[in-house]
């Protein structure tokens, strides 16, 4: 069963809301073999979803069948299932570099663009990153400053010089609902004595 034209008005679900997808199941038909021949999918009346705010699990389907073709007796007319989610948005955040795993005698000169900076031990440097939030606007609202960490880890580092790429990492409160994206610093030069 074709979904290709399967929906009107996607762009038109209720504000706060997106379409994502629309599936529905199979369906044997049986006719002549020269209507059957060329049949390649089966199209569906299209689905309205002006104005929706939820997913639709058991959606009716209305088939449009070519002259000719005939749903085998017996068989009952799969449903659509129509996926409504809460739309998306996306923030740019910036936060400052954390250093961890630096071993107490060492010292690491980093530099991103024209900033260098020295730090010894761990902790957080004058370098900030740039990140890309994206969930729900009600996910980005909860949001702070300790639920975005961007590391440089240098666990098990010895000395001389490195690229590195910074880690974003996300609190376990909001991990599920929003993610990230590293903008820049997309890698960092490094020295280590």
């Amino acid at each position: 069963i074709s979904t290709s034209n399967a929906v009107l008005n996607s762009d038109k679900v209720a504000d706060g809301y997106e379409f994502e997808s629309i599936s529905t199941g199979k369906i044997t038909v049986c006719g002549h073999a020269n209507a059957l021949q060329n049949l390649a999918e089966i199209n569906i009346q299209p689905i309205d979803l002006k104005g929706k705010d939820a997913s639709l699990t058991s959606a009716p389907i209305e088939l449009i069948l070519p002259e000719g073709v005939t749903v085998l007796e017996g068989q009952e007319i799969p449903q659509a299932k129509i996926q409504i989610v809460p739309q998306k948005k996306t923030v740019t955040v910036k936060r400052a570099i954390t250093v961890s795993g630096l071993g107490e005698n060492l010292t690491a000169t980093i530099t991103s663009g024209n900033q260098t900076v020295t730090k010894k031990g761990n902790g957080t440097i004058k370098i900030n990153a740039t990140i890309t939030l994206t969930g729900t606007e009600e996910a980005l609202n909860k949001v702070t400053e300790s639920d975005v960490i961007v590391r440089l880890s240098f666990d098990n580092t010895q000395k001389g010089s490195y690229e590195m790429t910074p880690i974003v990492s996300l609190s376990s409160t909001i991990a599920s609902s929003v993610s990230a994206q590293l903008v820049s610093p997309t890698q960092v030069l490094v020295s280590v004595n």
